[in-house]
């Protein structure tokens, strides 16, 4: 961008002078005037493109450099005239004054020399005048006339934007600029380059060798929204350059890859150029991995599976918590994990991005690995393959701790790539195993888990309690419309044609479903819907990906806005305060008048669970969700809306165990569509009433008015796999024993819903009793410190194994 100005003759150079656009020539007669000032005829042609572009005062001044004889030509005249009547905009002194003040203030230190160069800048800006082109450029002039170049630096900027920049930006890495004067590049980048919804924005660093030439450039345009943002940092002066290899080599562990461009124009250049020196620290800092690396190496060669077994039989351990700060919750829960593995007497550090413009780099992670030597590394979402580009050693063990449906946990490839000392922990289910490969053997189911730390039942704040006292309080980030979601999902599928048509088949059957959720195996029901309508179309995979990523995603959110929608109702009725909590709901078409804003996740939070005199809960998929442990944890009433499927796997718990303990049933071979395909099982089939534990289950859910089945069937299949089902079906995964009370605090519909939220209300005494019941069973199994007690002692129970030795 902006190379310099090459030698033309005169005849090519009045050739531009004819043409459309007037920078084009501008900039090389302003050399050829500067090596030939008496030629008079092309002095004319340049007050004439000066002119046009709204530059009388420049004009003129040409027309009066030119010689008598030629001033007294009529087109001379006439051209006089007109650029005498022109009032070109000029931007007053004290307001570039003020501008630059303004940006200089926003970037506080990060400003280095600028700050210190503004009172002897502000002599001289008085000296000089700044006008505005017709097209928006700038151009100063001093007590000698124009200052710098005549360039087109906004149409440049232009060009630069509509397609090098996007290059530029891919992969997020930072941008250098050269040059700050004049800052439309620099403006331009920082408004490509704003901040995502998740809060990372590229790191943008502004280089500036001359002082007064940066304060210059600051003074022309109002950056002051984006100059406070951590993520701008200006190096200028002469030491621009070892400013920058300072600040560089104190982020190693950060990724340094840097983009870089150049304001056009003539200025004096950083020595040596931004370029070289990106070269040098990334050069310098993949040196510094290759050292790291060979000595986290060294040390686990020199330490065998003995010495790993020894550090997990009870002492305390060392831990990695590798995190990202843009998420809306992952960051939250590794610290939480942080914080309980503390209580237990571990060492843990978190593992996390230093601002908002960084992302860790390999040296990040080999440097944290070498510094704490850990003896487990934890990861949310992310298996060790995924992992900091491959730089965890094989050796130290490795939790992927599963809580989000990302769609590369569902992927074959991932789960067979587990290695011996891989684990993962989290909602995992038996066909997780089955089809994906992860070790059965290595794999922890855990639902839900919650910090007992951060939230508790002790007493709210009165200003917090002021702030948050209501009657039914919903705690969401889903406040996207089922119809917004709809459109969103179809868009980023790219569907058209059939496969659109076959989508809106789908949603019917949606809608449908979910209304009668309480009835029906929705899930199952839904997967055959799905198959039934792929059958022509995608594979397998595919079709559990509609399912997955589109059908089930959909269904959540249209059973949760009808709840809300129902609440809403009540309360409206009722004269009972509805808020809504979390992100954008304030924009909800219907909805939006109940929005309260988005909480902190902590002491907000926790208090908002407590004074509210009912939290409102739904999920799809289980009852067992974090938000209702959170809320029973901090002293609050969640009340739940449940399908039948809620209970899905506690009814397969109970048949298994009807058929480990012998009890009398009878043989079915029994017809189904499975995944779009005719099967036939043999099945046990058992009664509910030659069962206590069946009964009991029965019990409960007839009390919500949800399915129960008729006779309980199990496949032969499953039953040989009962050691994979019973790993995978632990009692801290059964809403029905996790939530014992869960009949009394449940709805399925706006009746239901209106009765429970009226006891809640008024019978403190019932809610106490509820909440203190509940309380009790999920600090005994759903917190922090119970998985991280049940994980430790799978990792432990593996490593003392004999295949596990063999493996190592």
């Amino acid at each position: 961008m902006g190379a310099r100005p090459t030698t033309i003759s005169r005849d090519r150079l009045l050739t531009l002078g004819r043409g459309k656009d007037p920078w084009a020539f501008l900039a090389p007669a302003q050399q050829a005037l500067a090596q030939e000032p008496a030629d008079d005829a092309l002095r004319f042609v340049f007050a004439m493109r000066l002119a046009e572009l709204g530059l009388g005062p420049l004009a003129h001044a040409q027309i009066e450099a030119c010689s008598a004889q030629v001033r007294e030509l009529p087109e001379v005249r006439r051209l006089r005239e007109q650029v005498a009547a022109q009032h070109a905009e000029e931007m007053p002194v004290e307001d570039r004054i003020a501008i630059c003040e303004g940006n200089l203030r926003a970037l506080g230190e990060r400003g280095g020399p600028l700050g210190d160069a503004f009172g002897r800048w502000v002599e001289r800006a008085r000296t000089q005048r700044v006008l505005r082109a017709r097209d928006g450029n700038l151009v100063r002039l001093g007590p000698e006339g124009v200052v710098g170049s005549l360039i087109d630096h906004r149409g440049a900027v232009e060009r630069f934007c509509g397609g090098p920049l996007g290059r530029l930006c891919e992969g997020g890495h930072a941008i250098a600029i050269e040059g700050l004067d004049p800052p439309m590049l620099v403006q331009r980048v920082l408004l490509a380059t704003a901040p995502d919804r998740l809060g990372y924005a590229p790191r943008v660093l502004l280089f500036q060798r001359e002082v007064m030439r940066g304060l210059d450039g600051l003074s022309l345009v109002d950056l002051r929204e984006h100059l406070a943002h951590e993520r701008v940092v200006v190096f200028a002066g002469e030491d621009a350059g070892e400013a920058y290899l300072r600040w560089a080599r104190e982020r190693l562990g950060t990724r340094l890859r840097t983009g870089c461009v150049a304001t056009p124009g003539a200025y004096a250049r950083v020595e040596p150029s931004p370029e070289h020196m990106v070269r040098e620290v990334c050069a310098e800092q993949a040196r510094c991995e290759g050292v790291l690396r060979a000595r986290i190496e060294g040390r686990s060669r020199d330490r065998d599976s003995a010495y790993l077994a020894g550090r997990f039989e009870g002492g305390s351990l060392r831990v990695l918590i590798p995190t990202c700060r843009y998420s809306t919750y992952i960051r939250h829960a590794s610290e939480d994990l942080a914080q309980a593995l503390r209580q237990r007497g571990h060492e843990a550090r978190v593992l996390i991005e230093p601002d908002s413009a960084s992302r860790l780099s390999v040296h990040g992670y080999l440097q944290a690995i070498d510094e704490l030597d850990p003896d487990l590394v934890v990861l949310i979402n992310y298996p060790r393959s995924m992992a900091a580009g491959g730089v965890l050693p094989a050796e130290i063990p490795f939790v992927t701790w599963y809580q989000d449906a990302m769609p590369h946990l569902f992927d074959e490839k991932v789960g067979r790539s587990m290695g011996p000392r891989d684990f993962l922990v989290g909602p995992i289910d038996a066909p997780m195993i089955r089809r994906y490969g992860y070790p059965p053997e290595r794999s922890l189911a855990m639902p839900v888990v919650v910090s007992s730390e951060k939230f508790h039942d002790g007493e709210v704040d009165p200003e917090r309690r002021a702030r948050f006292a209501c009657d039914v309080a919903v705690i969401t980030h889903h406040s996207e419309t089922p119809a917004q979601m709809r459109q969103r999902l179809r868009a980023e599928s790219g569907a058209d044609g059939s496969a659109s048509s076959m989508l809106d088949a789908l949603d019917a059957c949606v809608e449908d479903l979910v209304v009668r959720a309480h009835e029906v195996e929705l899930r199952r029901e839904l997967r055959e819907r799905v198959f039934e309508l792929c059958a022509s179309g995608a594979g397998d995979e595919n079709t559990r990906r509609i399912l997955r990523h589109y059908a089930i995603p959909l269904a959540d959110r249209i059973f949760r806005h009808q709840a809300i929608a129902w609440a809403a109702q009540v309360c409206e009725a009722r004269g009972w305060r509805l808020r809504l909590y979390g992100r954008g709901w304030e924009h909800h078409p219907a909805l939006g008048r109940y929005a309260a804003g988005e909480l902190a996740h902590g002491e907000d939070l926790r208090s908002a669970y407590q004074c509210a005199r009912v939290t409102l809960q739904m999920c799809l998929t289980t009852p067992l969700h974090q938000r209702i442990c959170e809320c029973l944890l901090s002293g609050g009433l969640p009340v739940c809306r449940v399908t039948g499927d809620h209970f899905s796997g506690a009814w397969i718990r109970v048949k298994r165990q009807m058929a480990r303990a012998g009890m009398p049933g009878t043989t079915e071979v029994v017809e189904s569509v499975r995944e779009g395909r005719r099967v036939r099982d043999v099945c046990r089939v058992f009664s509910v009433a030659d069962s206590a534990e069946a009964m009991r289950l029965a019990s409960l859910c007839g009390a919500m008015g949800v399915r129960v089945p008729g006779a309980l069937r199990i496949s032969e299949e499953k039953l040989r796999d009962r050691g994979l089902g019973e790993r995978l079906m632990p009692v801290w995964r059964d809403p029905s024993r996790m939530l014992p009370l869960l009949d009394e605090h449940a709805f399925m519909d706006r009746e239901s819903l209106a009765r429970v939220l009226e006891r809640a209300i008024d019978d403190d005494a019932w809610r106490g009793r509820i909440v203190a019941g509940e309380a009790r069973v999920v600090r005994e199994h759903l917190t922090l410190g119970a998985m991280i007690d049940r994980t430790i002692a799978m990792i432990r129970a593996s490593l003392s194994t004999p295949h596990h030795a063999r493996a190592a």
